[in-house]
C-alpha cells in the first residue's frame, strides 16, 4: 500500500513503485537502519567484489591488476552516488561463481538463490550457472545447486507472494516488461529510433537475445566457448537490444569480462 513520487514527472512512462526483488530491500534496509543511507551497502558489494577477484586469481600481481582494472571503471563511483543496486547483484553472483568453482555446491546456491532474488536478471545467469555445473560436476551436484538455491529464494520471495502476490506480480514483473523503450538509452535499438527513424518491432527485444542463448549454450557444449564469456555476450546482446540500458547495465555484463581473465589465469596456473 505504499506511495512512491513519480521523480520522472511522467517523462519516461516511469511507474513510481517496488519494482526489485527482496533482497535488495532487506540489504538496503539494514543498511540505512544502521548508516542512513542505502549507499553503505552497495560500497560494502564493492569491497567483497574485490575480495572475490583477489581470490579467484591465484597471481597476486596479476590479481591486484585486474582488482585496479575493475575499480577503475568511470561508472564505479556514479553507481553508487545515484544508489544503483548493481553492485549487489554482481557481489552474490560472483561469489556464487567462487564457491561453484570450490564444488561447494551449498555455498554456491546460497549466494545464486540470494542473487537471483535482488534482481531479476540473476535468472540469467542462474540458467548458464547450472548449465556449468551439470556439465562440469554431474547429475547430482546439478540437482543440488538447484535446492540449495531454491531454498534461500523462496526464504526472501515467500512472504511477499503470501502478503500480496498480485502486486508483488504487477510491480516487479507486469510494470517493467510494459514499460516503453527508453530512446536516451545505450542501445543499438534506441539508435536506429533516433537517427533513422527506424520503426522497430516488439520482437526486436526477444529474439535476438533468444538466439544469443541458444547459441552460447550451444558454443559452450561444444567446448568453443566458456561460460563467462557466454555470460558476457548474452548480456551484451540483452542490452544491445533491449528497451533500456544505461551505464550501469553494462557495469553488470563487464564483470562475466573480468571473472572470464580470472578463469584465464587460474587456468594458466600462475604462481
Amino acid at each position: 500500500g505504499a506511495e512512491y513520487k513519480d521523480i520522472y514527472n511522467g517523462l519516461y512512462d516511469y511507474t513510481p513503485g517496488y519494482v526489485y526483488w527482496p533482497s535488495l530491500l532487506m540489504t538496503q534496509s539494514l543498511s540505512y537502519i544502521l548508516f542512513s543511507d542505502i549507499r553503505y551497502a552497495l560500497i560494502l558489494s564493492n569491497i567483497c567484489i574485490v575480495l572475490a577477484i583477489y581470490k579467484l586469481i591465484p597471481m597476486r600481481k596479476i590479481a591486484l591488476l585486474i582488482i585496479l582494472l575493475w575499480s577503475s571503471l568511470p561508472i564505479q563511483l556514479f553507481i553508487i552516488e545515484q544508489s544503483w543496486i548493481d553492485p549487489l547483484l554482481v557481489c552474490f553472483l560472483i561469489w556464487s561463481w567462487y564457491f561453484l568453482q570450490k564444488e561447494k555446491i551449498l555455498y554456491a546456491g546460497i549466494f545464486l538463490g540470494i542473487g537471483c532474488a535482488t534482481k531479476q536478471y540473476g535468472a540469467v545467469v542462474a540458467i548458464l550457472y547450472g548449465i556449468f555445473c551439470l556439465k562440469s560436476f554431474g547429475l547430482k551436484k546439478f540437482f543440488n545447486l538447484i535446492i540449495f538455491s531454491l531454498i534461500p529464494f523462496l526464504m526472501l520471495m515467500l512472504p511477499f507472494w503470501m502478503l500480496d502476490f498480485t502486486s508483488w506480480k504487477k510491480m516487479t514483473m507486469d510494470v517493467p516488461l510494459s514499460q516503453n523503450m527508453r530512446l536516451d538509452s545505450f542501445s543499438v535499438v534506441a539508435s536506429l529510433v533516433k537517427e533513422f527513424g527506424i520503426v522497430v518491432n516488439k520482437y526486436m527485444f526477444s529474439i535476438p537475445p533468444f538466439i544469443t542463448l541458444i547459441l552460447v549454450i550451444i558454443g559452450y557444449f561444444k567446448n568453443r566457448l566458456e561460460i563467462l564469456n557466454a555470460l558476457f555476450i548474452l548480456f551484451t546482446v540483452i542490452f544491445l537490444f533491449g528497451k533500456q540500458a544505461f551505464c550501469n547495465y553494462y557495469y553488470l555484463a563487464s564483470i562475466f569480462l573480468i571473472m572470464s581473465l580470472a578463469n584465464y589465469f587460474k587456468k594458466e596456473n600462475y604462481t
